[in-house]
């Protein structure tokens, strides 16, 4: 079945459900139209975790890489790569929204900026962090919501440092997608 906007949901209600003094309604008519409509309103995410602690030893910046992949099977993402920290949204006109939540370790000083990238590029959902009391265990969330348009697009978080030394010791990330918002 297909993800639908409201306007195309009502176009296929219209469409499909003459009056019914001709016997044009039929079972299958009915069957089509509902599972378009639950996979049209139907949220679906895909969540990336991470329980083991890394340092990454690589040049800033880096894209966590998750361990496990978790999430509702669905018609608007797939794990590209998740051991990458990618992953894909195939399009389908979709609301995406997120969050991002990880605790890291870094160094008195130095600083950090953790960021989501579309496509490869910076989406401007950011957080910055400096640390002020070396090493303690800390928590960076970012919160959002894209508006995509049909094409694919792929997502990882990347993080920008100061120092090479930092932990990432753990985190989630989870993307969820809904039927694209209409203007009123």
């Amino acid at each position: 079945m297909t993800r639908k906007t409201v306007s195309e949901l009502l176009a296929e209600v219209d469409a499909s459900f003459p009056d019914n003094n001709t016997g044009q309604i039929t079972p299958a008519l009915l069957r089509t139209m509902f599972k378009d409509f639950l996979d049209s309103v139907r949220p679906t995410t895909v969540s990336f975790y991470r329980q083991t602690p890394i340092s990454p030893s690589t040049p800033s910046p880096i894209t966590l890489g998750w361990e496990f992949l978790a999430g509702v099977p669905s018609p608007d993402f797939t794990a590209s790569a998740p051991n990458l920290g990618r992953f894909a949204r195939l399009g389908n006109n979709t609301q995406t929204n997120f969050v991002v939540d990880l605790t890291v370790k870094v160094p008195t000083g130095a600083k950090l900026t953790v960021g989501l990238y579309k496509n490869g590029v910076d989406t401007g959902y950011s957080e910055p962090y400096t640390s002020v009391d070396g090493n303690t265990e800390r928590n960076i969330t970012i919160v959002g919501t894209t508006q995509d348009a049909a094409e694919p697009a792929s997502y990882d978080i990347r993080v920008t440092n100061t120092a090479a030394n930092f932990t990432f010791v753990r985190g989630h990330f989870l993307m969820i997608a809904s039927a694209r918002s209409e203007p009123a």
